[in-house]
């Protein structure tokens, strides 16, 4: 994957996208949080966060890094616990883009209904990114079309 992660925030279609994903996520399954990572260098970047009630990550949270053994990350901890599931978002390329998660802070089992309707919705925010790609950039010539920097 080429590009910065911070144009990502000029692409109005996927943040539309993304708003009314998480919107129609957090009437279907009950958890405290729905986030999108863009895993450019393996830095789990969140891009955007839903939080319901309890803010558990916010945009520009990152996911991985060395957990500090004498000051752990209480999100890391929530993570091991289980209480989160997640789905890869797999770009036409085969690319893995990032990550859709679903997180809770107490004890929650997902459901294979929720697990059907997580995997849809990262297709369609996969199918997003892939238009606003084409949208924005020539495929032929690689070039950005009226000079927009980006992915």
């Amino acid at each position: 994957m080429s590009g910065h992660l911070r144009d990502l925030f000029y692409y109005q279609t996927l943040n539309t996208t993304l708003t009314h994903v998480f919107e129609i996520l957090s009437k279907t399954i009950a958890v405290n949080t729905f986030v999108l990572t863009a895993d450019e260098n393996g830095d789990g970047t969140v891009i955007k966060a839903f939080n319901r009630g309890q803010t558990l990550l916010s945009e520009g949270s990152r996911l991985v890094g060395a957990a500090d053994v004498e000051k752990p990350d209480p999100l890391l901890t929530l993570l091991r616990s289980g209480h989160f599931t997640e789905v890869p978002i797999v770009l036409k390329t085969g690319v893995v883009f990032g990550r859709l998660l679903a997180i809770h802070s107490q004890p929650f089992e997902f459901s294979g209904y929720d697990h059907s309707v997580l995997q849809t919705a990262g297709h369609l925010i996969a199918q997003t990114i892939d238009l606003e790609n084409l949208t924005i950039k020539d495929t032929l010539t690689s070039n950005y079309i009226n000079g927009i920097k980006g992915f």
